[in-house]
């Protein structure tokens, strides 16, 4: 099982195949913890505040969800599997870390096309982030911005409640751009649309090739393990990490 190189995204079978049959906990431990560490780096590239104890509820909250797919679907695989195909715990959770290795080229795309857009556009997504804005307030922002109007771009700022700080961040991204700077948000947004591609490749189509090459079934069926075994641990899981916060701040 090695690091898998650019044809994991059209021969993914071959790389999952590799995990099964030559599982690595070491190697599956750390594809799964590295997405978290770029994850954190992002944040401080962007200028936000990080708590160290953010850093490791991060970190742990990703190898709970690995721990709570793995073991959920190896249960349904030992129960539902395809007479002949016999697999270990080892295989199936060592082949499930590549859903986080598709994560990480996400969060390397993101990282490098940060350095791509304008300033002004960094503060807008700088901001998105950390006052928790939603896409639509977020492109009335850029939309007021590209405009050049200044009353609309103050009054999104109040409308949407938008901290001292990031509302003086947001002022000087829009004196800059006023002042002749080039506002470009279209590299980041192509950059994210391939982004996106790969993490749906990453969520879907690598978990459906795991469970085509351990059940053994044909595609509908196949497919059907999918949902009902991937709601569940992903409802597990989300219950598990939604306790470690009310543990954690309460």
């Amino acid at each position: 099982m090695n690091f898998p190189s650019i044809d994991f995204f059209y021969t993914p079978s071959k790389y999952v195949r590799e995990a099964l049959e030559k599982p690595n906990h070491f190697f599956a431990m750390a594809f799964v913890i590295t997405p978290a560490l770029l994850g954190i780096l992002l944040t401080i590239v962007n200028g936000l505040d990080l708590n160290p104890l953010e850093v490791i509820f991060r970190i742990f909250k990703s190898l709970i969800s690995w721990a709570t797919i793995s073991i959920v679907f190896y249960m349904g695989y030992v129960i539902g599997r395809k007479k002949g195909f016999n697999y270990s715990f080892k295989g199936l959770a060592s082949a499930f870390s590549f859903v986080w290795v598709g994560l990480l080229f996400v969060g390397i795309i993101m990282l490098v096309g940060f350095f791509f857009v304008s300033p002004a556009a960094k503060e807008i997504i700088t901001v998105t982030q950390k006052d928790n804005l939603q896409i639509n307030q977020s492109m009335s922002l850029i939309n007021a911005l590209e405009q050049k109007d200044s009353k609309t771009f103050g009054k999104l700022i109040n409308q949407y409640n938008i901290s001292n700080d990031s509302s003086i961040r947001l002022s000087k991204a829009f004196n800059n751009s006023s002042n002749g700077e080039l506002f470009d948000f279209t590299p980041f947004l192509i950059i994210s649309i391939i982004a996106g591609i790969i993490y749906l490749f990453s969520v879907i189509i690598v978990p459906y090739v795991i469970v085509r090459e351990t059940f053994g079934w044909g595609p509908i069926l196949n497919i059907f393990l999918l949902l009902l075994l991937g709601f569940v641990s992903l409802s597990i899981a989300g219950f598990i990490n939604y306790e470690i916060i009310i543990i954690w701040f309460f």
